[in-house]
């Protein structure tokens, strides 16, 4: 008895592909059809005369993460994002940020939300204990993993921010982190880290805002003069160090 289509079934099956996607290692038998619904990005790369790869059998993406690429096309394909990570060699934050990346490229939304789910249940698994330098180092090794990619996408932001208020006291013991807040690029949770000296441990849960009018990060407001943005009707001084 037939059973029902499944487009899972058809990724890389030699039969009835027309296309190759190469990547690292990796050659992927695909097909131009469900390439070109699923992605307006994919869409001109599998048409004649539209890219240097169009009509071709082959096409190789050399800027992106093998692994990642290999994550985009078992989206395409119907596989869920367990499955994505379960078929993977190697999972953790990088993996999900690669594939965050890949995505927005490759404009597929549903799959970046996937991927900002699966770092946020990296982040709270990394963030999970509390208390000795071990677990604090470990915390501070992700949040600067995270402070390359936090102005890419505001879930990132959210989750970087989240872990570094959550985890302050004990961040704030290790040597580097103190280092690491006299950087210019931080000022934001440098004043974070002066509330902190002043107020103590209550201090570490505040939360750090986003003017909605310049974009800046800061953490309290002020009714001050002078040129620095406003929030709501106030102004954050934050925005002159920044």
């Amino acid at each position: 008895m037939a059973t029902g289509f499944s487009l899972k079934r058809t990724f890389n099956q030699p039969e009835f592909s027309d296309i190759t996607i190469k990547s690292g290692g990796y050659e992927i038998k695909c097909h131009k059809m469900v390439l070109a619904d699923a992605s307006n990005y994919f869409k001109p790369m599998v048409t004649s005369g539209r890219f240097a790869e169009g009509g071709q059998d082959v096409i190789e993406l050399k800027e992106d993460a093998p692994e990642a690429v290999i994550a985009v096309l078992r989206h395409i394909y119907r596989f869920t994002y367990k499955d994505i990570t379960a078929a993977a060699i190697e999972t953790g934050v990088g993996f999900h940020l690669a594939i965050h990346t890949t995505a927005n490229k490759y404009l597929l939304p549903a799959l970046e939300a996937q991927a900002i789910s699966g770092l946020r249940e990296e982040c709270e698994a990394v963030g999970k204990n509390r208390g000795n330098a071990k677990d604090a180092g470990e915390v501070f090794d992700l949040i600067k993993v995270l402070a390359h990619h936090k102005d890419i996408d505001y879930r990132i932001n959210h989750q970087y921010t989240n872990l570094i208020t959550t985890h302050f006291p004990d961040l704030f013991k290790l040597q580097e982190f103190r280092a690491w807040l006299e950087q210019p690029a931080n000022a934001v949770m440098l004043q974070i880290a002066c509330k902190f000296v002043e107020h103590g441990d209550k201090y570490a849960e505040c939360e750090v805002l986003r003017c909605e009018r310049c974009g800046v990060d800061f953490v309290e407001v002020e009714d001050t003069e002078g040129d620095s943005c406003c929030h709501k009707g106030k102004k954050h001084a934050a925005h002159k160090r920044l």
